[in-house]
């Protein structure tokens, strides 16, 4: 058995093809074609400290025009006017008390308007109620580290995650998306789960590699990265398969040799582990042969899915109504063209975010 010494965990391989040209369609589609382009912004690089972020680690439109934004360095979640981007209020500190944060690595929002918090160095999800009063926190695991953080009801989550488990023979690692309580930390259902034995070198998780969402009112989007065609699986919160969202789009093959970045991460793991008489090394996932159809999603408040689409060198996102119907495109300008761009959406508004941007991190507004 090989002794674990550390888990670092997760590498972040852009997924991107230079020189791409958009997909061709049909004289007929689609129904609609819109631009979306920043209204405003929310950062600066020096000046209102209330407005200088280390390193923007979530965001999340709420309920009355407002947006929680929150700083992974700081740990601090600040609250702004989303139409004008004011800045109202903050709650948190760097801390190991009651709803104080070491590493803060991600946060959702339940249907209710409770934040949740991911703290990956406490291994724990602390809650909020919408003023910034702490009200609770729930175990994670001691290695979980959550790809999609999303609120499902008003008491549990989804987290599509990569997971490290102590087995009787050693340790599993894998992916896992379930439903969580948020009370309770305790998982509740299993919607898909890929775990290996730490002992095997190279093992392909191509097919564990997916696109989540919830909508807020109960249903889970999944699309798989890997997959050879276009469809999105679309569940309620038990589990059961409600429908199905194709589209006719043609395969595109990875480069992994560009830095573009034009679609969500692909996530593949490294695990270092420590031999008994050596320097230790590394386990490396297979890395997907194809670009995902689907690279990343969100609902809005109509309840129409964006998902959005990565075999094109472009900022588009395909939107389908709440029935399934692709009803047409929107493409995002007034952003880098090189650079990803993270479109947090939910059915409070919308905002985007550069998550590795060589400039000082900023929120763009859209109103």
């Amino acid at each position: 058995m090989r002794p674990l010494c550390c888990i670092a965990c997760l590498a972040v391989l852009l997924a991107a093809c230079g020189g791409g040209a958009p997909e061709e369609r049909g004289a007929s589609w689609p129904w609609f074609s819109d631009t979306l382009r920043p209204a405003d912004s929310i950062g600066v690089e020096m000046g209102d400290s209330c407005l200088m972020f280390g390193r923007i680690s979530g965001v999340v439109p709420l309920g009355e025009g407002r947006l929680a934004v929150l700083d992974g360095i700081s740990c601090r979640v600040s609250v702004f006017s989303s139409s004008t981007g004011d800045f109202l209020w903050s709650f948190g500190r760097r801390g190991e008390g009651p709803g104080e944060l070491l590493e803060p690595s991600s946060m959702t929002a339940l249907p209710c308007g409770d934040l949740l918090v991911h703290d990956s160095m406490r291994a724990s999800v602390e809650r909020y109620g919408a003023s910034g009063r702490h009200l609770g926190s729930a175990p994670t695991g001691q290695f979980t580290r959550f790809l999609c953080f999303e609120g499902l009801t008003d008491s549990s989550f989804l987290g599509y995650s990569f997971d490290v488990e102590r087995t009787a023979d050693g340790f599993d690692m894998g992916y896992v998306i379930a439903e969580y309580s948020a009370g309770s930390g305790q998982r509740l259902r299993v919607y898909f789960e890929d775990m290996r034995p730490m002992e095997e070198d190279e093992p392909d998780f191509s097919g564990a590699y997916k696109s989540v969402a919830t909508d807020g009112r109960g249903r889970v989007f999944i699309s798989d990265m890997a997959a050879e065609r276009y469809g999105i699986r679309v569940l309620d919160a038990a589990g059961s398969p409600l429908d199905t969202f194709e589209l006719d789009a043609g395969l595109v093959e990875m480069d992994m040799e560009t830095d573009v970045g034009y679609v969500m991460p692909v996530f593949t793991v490294g695990v270092r582990y420590q031999e008994d008489d050596s320097a230790g090394g590394a386990i490396v996932s297979s890395r997907p042969g194809l670009r995902p159809f689907v690279a990343d999603m969100g609902v809005d408040s109509a309840g129409n899915l964006w998902a959005r689409r990565g075999t094109v060198d472009d900022h588009v996102w395909d939107v389908f109504s709440p029935d399934g119907e692709h009803v047409g495109e929107v493409v995002l300008r007034g952003v880098p063209e090189d650079e990803l761009v993270l479109l947090h959406l939910n059915r409070h508004g919308m905002a985007a975010t550069l998550p590795f941007t060589d400039e000082y991190p900023r929120v763009y507004l859209f109103r």
